[in-house]
């Protein structure tokens, strides 16, 4: 298999490299077990360092679509989805690129200089008005699902807090679409209508690294989860029943309480009867520095579900 990288393009040679792998992912032509090149491969086939390489793998590991594993080399972890709606896609991409390629060069311009001006345009234009805002109740969780969506696609990804979308949705003139949790998205939508900007709901794991953090405690740990009362009485015992049973291999001792000052944060941290106190986001946005930094104390993580931006990508506009 044959790859490319076009040195005197601006964009990063990692980004070039993985926007090919998917690419062919999306066309069909790698699929689920296929094995791409060593590093070492690809260092003699392009010519450029194995670092800007072994990034780029690592990359779209960390998204589930390869897998490194060694011994075995790269594998593709999970493949696109060759839909109906994948293709239809498809061809009008090469529609719009084919008449593009005419136009510009009936005009006399050279392609890929022509791209290269066209990309800052590109880039002027999404940043009055971005391709994607997520919208949560909480600015810690908007601006790390922003993250999450931005390193999937590779494309401009802003956070907005739900309580600032209700008092202004002028906010939705900034932003083309918007992605929410199920839990925010009636809401959500409801205020999107009055503006005609589409809305996605996407649902959400425990993220990998808070798991291994809980595994990782002494058998017998407590872990405490601290809500504002409102969250307590929504949703405390529901994220407390899903982690005894996402960790039910872990003889962890899971509670949740819900907290009305930093006092009471202090004095439980204090106490050492906690192992680990998980805050809740929305307390976690204006939790002191001071609070943030003790080892017992944490928010939790979550990771967007990978089958959900990947049902969503085609209607969304997203290519790749």
């Amino acid at each position: 298999m044959k790859f490319f990288v076009d040195k005197s393009n601006p964009t990063p040679l990692q980004t070039q490299l993985k926007e090919q792998i998917k690419i062919l992912l999306l066309m069909g032509r790698l699929r689920e077990g296929d094995i791409l090149p060593s590093i070492r491969e690809l260092e003699e086939q392009l010519g450029i360092g194995r670092s800007i390489i072994w990034a780029a793998y690592r990359d779209l590991e960390k998204v589930g679509i390869l897998k490194l594993k060694r011994g075995r080399g790269v594998l593709v972890n999970r493949g696109y989805e060759n839909s109906r709606e994948n293709q239809a896609q498809i061809h009008r991409c090469e529609r719009l690129s084919n008449k593009f390629i005419r136009e510009i060069q009936r005009n006399g311009f050279v392609l890929s200089s022509f791209v290269r001006y066209l990309s800052n345009r590109v880039m002027e234009v999404e940043a009055k008005q971005s391709p994607f805002g997520v919208v949560e109740d909480s600015h810690t969780l908007s601006e790390d699902y922003a993250r999450q969506i931005s390193k999937c696609w590779n494309v401009r990804t802003v956070s907005i807090l739900l309580d600032d979308l209700i008092r202004d949705d002028a906010i939705l003139t900034r932003v083309n679409k918007l992605i929410t949790s199920y839990y925010c998205f009636d809401m959500v939508k409801k205020i999107a209508q009055s503006r005609e900007v589409p809305v996605f709901p996407v649902s959400a794991d425990w993220s990998q690294e808070m798991l291994d953090e809980l595994k990782a405690l002494p058998e017998g740990s407590k872990v405490l989860l601290l809500f504002r009362k409102e969250d307590q009485l929504r949703y405390g015992e529901l994220f407390i029943n899903d982690l005894r049973e996402t960790l039910s291999d872990c003889a962890l001792e899971f509670s949740s309480a819900s907290m009305s000052s930093e006092e009471e944060l202090k004095d439980l941290v204090s106490s050492g009867m906690y192992q680990r106190i998980y805050v809740g986001n929305r307390i976690w946005d204006s939790l002191s520095e001071e609070l943030k930094r003790l080892p017992t104390v944490s928010h939790p993580t979550l990771t967007i579900n990978r089958d959900d931006l990947e049902d969503i990508r085609v209607k969304a506009g997203v290519i790749v």
